[in-house]
């Protein structure tokens, strides 16, 4: 078995007629310190500041961090899902660090980008114009996310010497809002046009919600289906505009015929965003059927989706009556105003009331995380006070007792 390596250790060399000389021993190498035997103390200090060097980072070169998101630019956003959504990140990112090498790259930089972002405290010198809305330190958190996934990448390019530690803002709590049935259907119903407004119940006091009126103009019948798909199965935003009818490259799929829905398309990579294959259900099915005879386009969510009925909704001007769906974020908000909903209800909200129903439904967070494509301990974590037996056992364990 070989020895283990003993490490820098100080070492006499004794010469005829000379001086004896403290040498300090590093592997192969014998660095003299210069000092001699009576300055035994000086030679002990040399020591420690050689093992200390030994562990000190030395600096990169003159690599920028302009250069660092560009490279990753160039090599890695395309491979993404969401490239125009980094290529965003990456141009906050590039106004703030522009001119700074990635060695300056600090806790103190991260942390006034993110003054610099949110608009907190005075402006400092050297910092861009705040003329950009201010943004929540979530966003905050996700463009510094990419800053350090590009530094990595560049050292793993063999651009930097030492890899770079980014500083990121705390993660915000998990949201804890979720629709009631009725809150989902006035959603429903603010897609198709209806203004809802609330109103008491004269015997019981509690609040009404009816149809105050109907705008023909603004009905948006593929924002109905992206409710219903979302609400039943706690699919993702992105995952619901790409649901086809048939198999396609494009996204998943509905087998009818089968009763299964496929979130991604056949042999997609699959992402920490898992989007498993699951049972359709059959409150959705129902829908579905309908929807297919009616339907023109390879997409479920469509613009164009044409009805037997007094649906004739046109596709929007200069949209592709087969195109994919980008985001529905204005049409979500204007529809959810219409339904008396506060800005807090956004598209991800139709996830969370999927899984929260489920929960409340007594399914175990095995089941729903199987279900909606996430982790049993991220359901558990952020859903499990929602199961109607959540550590009653636990609390009722006590003692029997007269008080």
């Amino acid at each position: 078995m070989p020895r283990l390596a003993k490490g820098p250790y100080l070492k006499q060399r004794k010469q005829a007629g000379a001086k004896s000389i403290w040498y300090v021993i590093d592997g192969e190498k014998r660095i003299s310190t210069g000092f001699t035997t009576k300055e035994t103390p000086k030679a002990r200090e040399f020591l420690e500041q050689h093992i200390r060097g030994r562990f000190i980072q030395k600096p990169s070169p003159d690599y920028y961090v302009q250069q660092a998101l560009e490279l990753y630019e160039r090599d890695v956003m395309p491979k993404h899902s969401k490239p125009d959504d980094t290529k965003r990140y990456l141009q906050r990112l590039l106004e703030f660090f522009k001119g700074r090498t990635c060695d300056e790259v600090s806790r103190e930089t991260c942390t006034a980008y993110e003054r610099w972002r949110t608009h907190t405290g005075k402006p400092f010198l050297g910092e861009p114009p705040r003329d950009r809305r201010p943004v929540q330190p979530s966003s905050v958190r996700r463009e510094l996310a990419t800053l350090q996934a590009a530094l990595n990448y560049a050292f793993e390019s063999r651009k930097l010497k030492h890899p770079i530690a980014v500083t990121l803002p705390p993660k915000s709590a998990p949201r804890d809002r979720w629709l009631t049935p009725s809150e989902a259907a006035r959603l429903v119903m603010g897609s198709l046009g209806c203004i809802m407004a609330p109103y008491s119940d004269i015997a019981t006091k509690a609040e009404r919600w009816t149809i105050w009126r109907r705008e023909e103009a603004v009905v948006s019948r593929h924002l109905a289906r992206f409710i219903l798909i979302g609400l039943r199965t706690g699919t993702r935003h992105e995952a619901i505009n790409g649901l086809g009818w048939y198999p396609h490259t494009d996204g998943g799929h509905f087998d009818i015929e089968h009763r299964l829905m496929f979130r991604s398309a056949s042999g997609a990579v699959q992402t920490k965003k898992r989007k498993p294959p699951a049972p359709i259900p059959d409150k959705l099915l129902r829908h579905l059927s309908r929807w297919k005879q009616q339907s023109d386009s390879l997409f479920v969510v469509s613009y164009n989706p044409p009805t037997n009925d007094d649906d004739n909704a046109k596709p929007a001007k200069g949209k592709k009556e087969d195109a994919k769906l980008g985001r529905v974020t204005k049409a979500f908000n204007r529809a959810a105003a219409r339904a008396g909903l506060g800005p807090d209800v956004t598209p991800h909200i139709l996830r969370h009331t999927c899984v929260t129903w489920l929960m409340q439904a007594g399914r175990t967070a095995w089941e729903v995380g199987g279900f909606v494509g996430m982790s049993p301990q991220m359901v558990q974590e952020n859903y499990g006070h929602h199961a109607p037996d959540y550590l009653r056992e636990t609390a009722n364990a006590q003692p029997a007792a007269r008080f």
